[in-house]
C-alpha cells in the first residue's frame, strides 16, 4: 500500500472520528435527555410551588377558623345579655342587636371564605396528585434515558478508541513531510484529500489539467488541486472506496 492510499484511509477513519465524536458531543441532546431534564425541573417547581401555597392556605383557613370561634362565642354572650333579663335599657338592647347583626354578618362572610378556601385547597391538591404522577413518569423515563446515555456512551467510546489505534497506525506508514501537509490542508479545508470522478475533483468540482491525470493514477507523490489545494486521488481499488 502507498502512502497516498494511507492518507486516503487516513482521510476516512478521521471523518469516521469527527462523526463520532460529534455524536458523543450531542448524545445528551439527540436523547431528548435535556428537554426531559427540563421538563422534570419544571414539574418539581411546580410541585413546590403547590406545596407552598397550599401550606399558606391552611395558615389562612385555620387563622378564620379561630375568627369564626371567636365571633361565635361573642354572639353567645351578646344573647345572655339580651335574654336574661338583666337588662333593662332599650338603647342598650338596639346596641346589642346591632352588634349580634353585624357579627352574624362576619360570620356569614368567613364561613364563604372558608367554603372558598376549602375547595381552593381541594383543587391544589388534585393538581399536586396529578404532577406527582408526570413525576412517577418523567423519573422513570429519565433513569430509563439514562441507561441508554451510557451504553451509547459506552459504545461511542469504544469506535473512537478503534478509530484512534487505526489513525496512529496509518500515521507511522506515512512519511513525515506528507503527513504534516495532510494535516495543513485538513485543518483549513477539512477534507484534505478528494477522489478524482471523470477528471473533476470532487472537493471544488473544477476539472483537472490533463498533465496531472497520469501522476494522480501513478500515486507516486502528493498532487494538488490547483483551485482549492486538496490533494487529489485516484480510486482503483474497491477496499480503497469511502467507507
Amino acid at each position: 500500500m502507498s502512502g497516498l492510499d494511507c492518507i486516503w484511509l487516513l482521510e476516512n477513519h478521521n471523518k469516521n472520528l469527527d462523526i463520532l465524536e460529534k455524536q458523543l458531543s450531542n448524545i445528551y441532546t439527540s436523547l431528548g435527555l435535556k428537554e426531559l431534564d427540563m421538563k422534570n425541573g419544571n414539574l418539581k417547581s411546580k410541585y413546590h410551588d403547590l406545596e407552598k401555597k397550599i401550606k399558606k392556605n391552611k395558615v389562612k383557613i385555620n387563622k378564620y377558623e379561630s375568627l369564626l370561634n371567636q365571633y361565635n362565642y361573642t354572639i353567645k354572650e351578646i344573647e345572655k345579655d339580651l335574654y336574661n333579663g338583666d337588662i333593662k335599657d332599650l338603647k342598650q338592647l338596639e346596641h346589642l342587636n346591632e352588634e349580634k347583626e353585624k357579627a352574624l354578618d362576619t360570620i356569614n362572610n368567613l364561613e364563604l371564605d372558608i367554603i372558598f378556601m376549602l375547595e381552593k385547597e381541594e383543587n391544589a391538591i388534585r393538581e399536586l396528585k396529578y404532577i406527582d404522577k408526570k413525576l412517577n413518569e418523567t423519573d422513570f423515563e429519565l433513569k430509563e434515558m439514562a441507561e441508554e446515555l451510557e451504553f451509547r456512551k459506552k459504545h461511542l467510546s469504544t469506535n473512537i478508541e478503534k478509530e484512534l489505534d487505526a489513525i496512529k497506525k496509518l500515521e507511522k506508514n506515512i512519511n513525515t513531510e506528507a503527513l504534516a501537509k495532510y494535516n495543513h490542508i485538513r485543518k483549513t479545508k477539512i477534507t484534505a484529500i478528494v477522489p478524482i470522478k471523470d477528471s473533476i475533483c470532487t472537493g471544488c468540482n473544477m476539472r483537472i489539467p490533463t498533465y496531472l491525470l497520469k501522476p494522480i493514477k501513478e500515486k507516486k507523490e502528493l498532487i494538488y488541486c490547483e483551485n482549492c489545494g486538496r490533494i487529489l486521488y485516484h480510486v482503483n481499488d474497491p477496499e480503497l472506496s469511502l467507507i
